[in-house]
């Protein structure tokens, strides 16, 4: 289950990326994560450019459009330095997106 925060930036996502969010909480319920951002203001876009963790300013990335088309998910625990659990969320998240007919990309495969 959702914490309260993933919930709401999940309301702020795209229908279809709920969707798939959804169905991937029912096939793999056992997977802990958190939904750390989706739609981004201005500030918030901007501040990611500077920070580092977005390559685009406002109005380049997926996240400034309402609903966002992007997500951040973290896997629980919380683990940067580790990439195996994040590699293994992908390929079920983006097969969960597949078997429902949406076309996804996992940020980490932008060139």
């Amino acid at each position: 289950m959702l914490d309260a925060k993933s919930l709401a930036n999940l309301k702020e996502a795209h229908p279809l990326l709920q969707k798939v969010v959804n169905q991937f909480m029912l096939d793999f319920p056992d997977v802990k994560f958190q939904i750390n951002d989706a739609q981004r203001g201005r500030a918030e876009q901007e501040r990611a450019f500077r920070n580092k963790t977005s390559r685009a300013h406002f109005g380049q990335s997926a996240h400034n459009y309402k609903p966002a088309v992007a997500l951040d998910i973290y896997v629980k625990p919380v683990q940067f330095a580790k990439w195996a659990p994040y590699q293994m969320f992908a390929k079920e998240f983006l097969s969960t997106a597949n078997k429902l007919g949406i076309a996804l990309t996992w940020g980490v495969s932008w060139k």
